[in-house]
């Protein structure tokens, strides 16, 4: 992993703290025309954003308590973001439920880091499908980074 994509346990633990509270100010008040418009370019709408955070969310959380309550690297499978958001009806979705749904995953995601010692954020370990053996540190960074990423793009879209 290249150095300016690694991060500390605070850095991490306060990005995925921060999301929740960013997220639900973000979206508060938008109609249902602001949560779909998608910009020249974009892959995704808003709406579309916050339903693919809610599925990593949900995803990672479930990770995450199997690493912990594991001896052995659990194996973890890819996930195929993109099969998923094929399933999704845009129009039977909402920014309520998704948002609910990930405020729920993230909740149990840091309530379950936060009672672990600074060690097992290293000495944990996951094999991933892709990536291989990695610690609990190493297993949160890309989402972490992936949440600053989304954020920064809603940023730029929902907030005047």
């Amino acid at each position: 992993m290249d150095k300016k994509q690694d991060l500390t346990i605070n850095e991490i633990h306060e990005i995925l703290s921060d999301t929740g509270v960013t997220l639900s100010g973000m979206f508060w008040e938008l109609t249902k025309a602001e949560q779909t418009d998608k910009h020249e370019g974009d892959k995704r709408c808003p709406l579309e954003v916050l339903i693919n955070m809610r599925q990593v969310a949900e995803v990672y959380c479930e990770r995450v308590k199997r690493v912990l309550k594991s001896d052995d690297p659990p194996f973890l499978y890819d996930f195929n973001e993109e099969k998923q958001m094929a399933k999704i009806r845009l129009h039977d979705e909402s920014v309520r439920g998704n948002l609910q749904a990930f405020l729920r995953a993230r909740s149990e995601l840091l309530n379950a880091v936060s009672l672990i010692g600074k060690d097992l954020w290293e000495t944990k370990m996951a094999n991933h499908e892709v990536t291989g053996i990695v610690s609990l540190r190493k297993l949160l960074i890309p989402l972490a980074l992936r949440e600053k990423k989304n954020l920064d793009y809603l940023l730029k879209y929902l907030i005047p």
